[in-house]
């Protein structure tokens, strides 16, 4: 299975997914590759059951999810709006 994700932020999405390739089930194995503005996920997995395809699909799921999260923590961050509405201690916000 094969994932292609396009965004201007692809480096920092490909490096914080990473981390993610360990604990994997029996025969999966997972590739990150980021270029040209993308990144390419591949998860390869021996299918000899029916719940190894549902396992397949939600490791692509978390996968993608995690892309997207990263990619709205980037936007936050890059706008400001990160901690807006945060009280720190001592502030009298």
């Amino acid at each position: 299975m094969r994932i292609e994700y396009v965004s201007p932020n692809s480096t920092e999405i490909a490096k914080a997914i990473l981390p993610d390739n360990v604990d994997l089930p029996n025969s999966m194995k997972i590739s990150v590759k980021e270029g040209a503005g993308k990144v390419t996920v591949e998860l390869e997995m021996d299918v000899n059951a029916p719940k190894d395809l549902l396992t397949l699909r939600n490791t692509a799921d978390e996968i993608m999810s995690h892309m997207e999260l990263v990619e709205k923590v980037i936007g936050g961050v890059a706008s400001g709006a990160l901690g807006k509405g945060v009280k720190q201690k001592g502030s009298s916000q």
